[in-house]
């Protein structure tokens, strides 16, 4: 299923293609990873993401429109998840290369044996939110006691609502969970949920479908959780261990792919427009309000884009061990879980933003 190409080829590709002119600045102060300049191990891969289309796509369908893959010499089939607790179990059975995950996934499956390994950072910040419409009567967390809320299967949003409940002294079963799959805002629109786990594109989305332009909610960083990365590109060990070089590839294809339709934004119109016909829920409109409120989290304080900070992922461990996402005897290590090793060192795409 190569969902790229079969909407890239109509014609939409061209558009995008043929207005990519912008030469790349000189970055010789930026150490090239070894690993990049060797041959690729294996040239055809698998990319599967967490959600429908939206602009988190858009890193890597630049790369794929502009021609970035290709200049590596491979090709990357980007695939829709079957439902969002799908990614990493595809990955861990090898059916996919590529996943996008979440750190409380990563150091679950680790801790139980499995072996994923984080090689970037899609998003940086910790974006996820509990969100409600204006007019629900919640001010605090403990108006959330009674409320039904919607929350999918995936471990990290269970853990992130237990956390925001307890500083209310509040727990799960002082709340109804209902599992909205892809349509949180529709539910919550027809007051079918109160309040729904969210990201920091929800306004946008909610907006799209008619909904008010804003919403109420609980950030998760602001009560308790550590800000550490929300979407996180991940594989596993086998992989990584016979294609170190494609690995580096790929990550500098999405690097340039990001640069352009984040960073710069020269694309982000076109791109806009590809995702639309991907996934017509979303107008562009929608996407490009998008684009503008995920920009702050692709890029770190030194306009770099992918590299891990793995401090915050320490202070991610010790939490989940107090929250029980982890054993607390577990003996999983940082390193373990996430590695810089893989990032391509030449395009640190933020950089060229300045």
């Amino acid at each position: 299923m190569r969902i790229v190409k079969s909407i890239l080829n109509g014609g939409i590709a061209l558009a995008i293609v043929s207005a990519f002119a912008v030469a790349l600045p000189n970055q010789a102060h930026a150490q090239v990873n070894p690993l990049c300049t060797k041959a690729p191990e294996v040239k055809k891969m698998s990319m599967m993401m967490d959600w429908l289309p939206y602009f988190s796509w858009a890193p890597f369908l630049a790369a794929e429109a502009e021609g970035f893959f290709a200049d590596e010499g491979i090709e990357v089939n980007i695939i829709e998840p079957p439902s969002v607790a799908d990614p990493i179990k595809l990955l861990v059975t090898n059916k996919v290369d590529f996943a996008i995950s979440y750190v409380p996934a990563m150091f679950s499956a680790r801790d139980k044996g499995i072996p994923v390994k984080t090689i970037a950072a899609l998003q940086r910040n910790l974006s996820a939110a509990m969100f409600w419409l204006p007019d629900t009567p919640i001010t605090k967390v403990a108006d959330l006691k009674g409320k039904t809320i919607g929350l999918t299967a995936k471990l990290d949003e269970r853990a992130y609502l237990k956390a925001l409940l307890a500083t209310a002294n509040l727990s799960l079963n002082d709340v109804t969970i209902v599992d909205p799959g892809f349509g949180w805002a529709r539910l919550m629109l027809d007051k079918k949920i109160d309040a729904s786990h969210g990201v920091v594109t929800n306004p946008a989305s909610m907006a799209g479908i008619g909904g008010p332009k804003t919403l109420s909610g609980f950030k998760y960083r602001d009560y308790g959780v550590p800000n550490y990365p929300w979407l996180l590109i991940a594989t596993n060990d086998q992989f990584l261990a016979a294609n170190s070089a494609s690995t580096c590839r790929f990550l500098r294809a999405v690097s340039r792919g990001a640069d352009i339709a984040i960073g710069r934004r020269t694309k982000t119109q076109a791109l806009a427009e590809t995702i639309n016909k991907m996934n017509s829920a979303y107008t562009v409109d929608t996407l490009l309000h998008h684009a503008r409120l995920m920009e702050p989290d692709f890029f770190d304080d030194q306009g770099r884009f992918g590299t891990l900070n793995l401090a915050e992922w320490e202070v991610a461990r010790k939490w989940m061990i107090e929250n029980g996402i982890i054993a607390k005897d577990s003996k999983v290590k940082v390193d373990e879980v996430a590695t810089n090793a893989f990032m391509p060192g030449e395009y640190p795409s933020g950089l060229l933003k300045k």
